[in-house]
């Protein structure tokens, strides 16, 4: 029964105009192309628009944050996309379901506006966003098993997401081994949903210089040593 969800599309634009009504300042198609240092710190970033400087510099790239260029490679995170295939379909009918419903081949969420989406396929097959026969039949076959009379609704819209996944399928998050360069990645399926906690974690490591020992457990160090192993955190 609190189970919840939010429309994603709503949620990023006002997002962005709360930020922006705040005195944040957004800059669009400025790809980073490297973490600048001074040897001793992080000082900003290269851009294909030029140099940002900054005190910190925190790297939420995503699936993409192990392509930005680092002074040392042992500070780019094990970050790679997992692509995950969706559709939107109409509902049968306004009250045919009004929560998530999920089963080992695929999950359904009701929306509000009458739509059900159908979701969602993981896949590593790199920085590719594009549909498949293959996942959108996994995706419609599952929902059907689960409630038949979905084969005669009306496929409204699909497409396709990557996630950030991690070596060991853990977030990677906090203060890295050059000073003034933090992480907050590899979230996997939780990034709308791990958001707000990871906002005021990392701002309050970026304010008071301490990691939060919330998130002490998810550093980039973990991968330094031997034993990474897969759904488990090293230390934690």
């Amino acid at each position: 029964p609190d189970d919840t969800h939010v429309e994603n599309r709503l949620l990023v634009p006002a997002l962005e105009q709360s930020c922006r009504q705040l005195g944040v300042q957004i800059v669009c198609g400025a790809h980073v192309i490297r973490v600048l240092s001074d040897g001793a710190r992080a000082t900003g970033v290269d851009t294909i628009l030029g140099r940002y400087d900054a005190g910190t510099v925190v790297n939420a790239a995503g699936c993409w944050s192990a392509t930005i260029g680092v002074p040392d490679e042992a500070l780019r995170p094990p970050v790679f996309p997992v692509r995950g295939q969706m559709l939107a379909i109409s509902l049968p009918a306004p009250t045919f379901l009004s929560r998530v419903v999920r089963s080992p081949r695929s999950y359904l969420v009701p929306r509000h506006d009458g739509r059900l989406f159908l979701g969602a396929t993981m896949e590593e097959v790199g920085f590719d966003k594009r549909n498949t026969v293959w996942g959108i039949n996994k995706l419609l076959t599952g929902a059907q098993e689960l409630f038949p009379d979905l084969q005669r609704c009306a496929i409204q819209e699909m497409w396709a997401g990557l996630r950030p996944g991690s070596a060991d399928h853990y977030p990677v998050l906090g203060a890295t081994a050059l000073p003034g360069y933090l992480l907050v990645t590899g979230v996997f399926r939780n990034g709308l949903l791990l958001a707000p906690v990871l906002a005021k974690t990392m701002a309050d490591l970026v304010t008071a210089g301490q990691t939060p020992a919330l998130i002490a457990p998810f550093s980039l160090a973990r991968f330094a040593g031997e034993g990474v192993v897969a759904g488990k955190i090293p230390g934690a």
